[in-house]
């Protein structure tokens, strides 16, 4: 799917960003994957889909992203699976965000995760705020170095 792109970015700190963040959303519920795109083009930032995870490693395979949303369970192949292919491939392999959007919030599930390669988790129901604080705490973290936010 061709991405959707919207404004530019300005960021906390107020300087502008030239071109918007790349985002890949791999979600298999059509409603989660309608509010998390709205989301996103109204924060400015240009939307890839995915129905599933081997959608989402096929596309990664062409393409790089500034931030991947990945659903956990899923059919055909699952976000754990997806994100430790993904990681796999080199134009990924820790230089991509990855953040888990799940319903899933217990801790022995949030660290399955993050050992899968997912850098941060973030639990349905979401709000708009909440969303935009997780992505920005995740690219902090990137550019310090960071790799696991939780």
């Amino acid at each position: 799917m061709q991405p959707e792109t919207s404004s530019t970015l300005t960021t906390d700190s107020g300087s502008a960003e030239t071109t918007p963040l790349r985002v890949l959303i791999v979600e298999d519920q059509p409603i989660n994957t309608e509010i998390l795109r709205r989301m996103l083009v109204k924060a400015g930032f240009a939307v890839t889909l995915a129905g599933n995870g081997h959608e989402a490693v096929e596309i990664c395979k062409a393409t790089s992203f500034d931030l991947i949303l990945m659903d956990v369970q899923m059919p055909i192949m699952d976000g754990i699976q997806a994100t430790r292919t993904i990681r796999a491939l080199d134009n990924h392999r820790d230089t991509t965000p990855i953040i888990a959007v799940t319903a899933h919030a217990l801790s022995d599930e949030v660290q399955t995760c993050l050992s899968a390669g997912m850098n941060a988790h973030i639990s349905k129901p979401y709000r708009f705020e909440t969303l935009m604080g997780t992505i920005q705490e995740v690219r902090d973290a990137f550019r310090n170095g960071e790799r696991k936010v939780a």
